[in-house]
């Protein structure tokens, strides 16, 4: 079974079982409420907000196979992505224009990757579970990406960071490794060169807020 941890909004934080016990608020987002409610260890109501339980252990780094080291650079860039808005959010950088890095980054960066795992990972992933959460990762994260055109909030950024980063969690620690296990090398390869096509942008945000002090 995977499992992927959300972090929206800390209401108690502790300690655990060698791990960090937290419970979540989420808000603003009903519609992911729905699509996450199966997908969390637990979660009860209170009032008209819904809270979720979730255990978060500490992990070390996992080194991956070299066929599916472009998308490992890839995650690199969207962690990078998300440290910057997460200055941004520190330096007060103006919500509007943290808004409109992250639809840049989506436009010229994000999207042309989740095109790419879908289009070349999703026909080797006979697990349903990993190909149906990869799928339904993504789609959460364009969803809340797209919503900030009409509500830039700071709130959502923090969010959104903390969708990213625990997707490529979830990519690299379970699902390329259950490509590499059950994948042949001759299938690697075929991966490996179709990735090797770049098909996102090279353009430099031009503005770089988070290194204001």
């Amino acid at each position: 079974m995977v499992t992927t941890n959300f972090f929206i909004r800390s209401k108690y934080m502790g300690k655990q079982d060698g791990g960090v016990y937290i419970i979540l608020r989420l808000s603003h987002i009903p519609r992911l409420i729905k699509i996450r409610k199966g997908s969390v260890q637990g979660h009860f109501m209170a009032h008209d907000q819904l809270y979720f339980c979730s255990m978060v252990k500490e992990q070390t780094p996992i080194k991956r196979s070299t066929r599916l080291a472009a998308l490992s650079r890839e995650h690199h860039d969207s962690l990078s992505f998300c440290w910057k808005i997460k200055q941004g959010l520190g330096n007060g950088t103006d919500a509007v224009a943290l808004r409109d890095y992250i639809l840049w980054y989506w436009r010229h960066y994000m999207r042309a990757h989740f095109m790419r795992e879908e289009k070349i990972l999703l026909p080797y992933i006979a697990n349903t579970a990993l190909a149906s959460q990869l799928q339904k990762e993504h789609a959460d994260i364009k969803e809340l990406i797209l919503a900030l055109d009409n509500d830039p909030d700071n709130n959502l950024f923090s969010i959104l960071t903390l969708f990213v980063t625990n997707h490529i969690r979830f990519e690299e620690r379970w699902l390329f490794g259950y490509l590499e296990n059950v994948l042949s090398d001759d299938q690697l390869n075929t991966i490996a060169d179709k990735l090797a096509v770049t098909t996102h942008s090279d353009k430099e945000w031009t503005h770089p807020f988070w290194s204001r002090k």
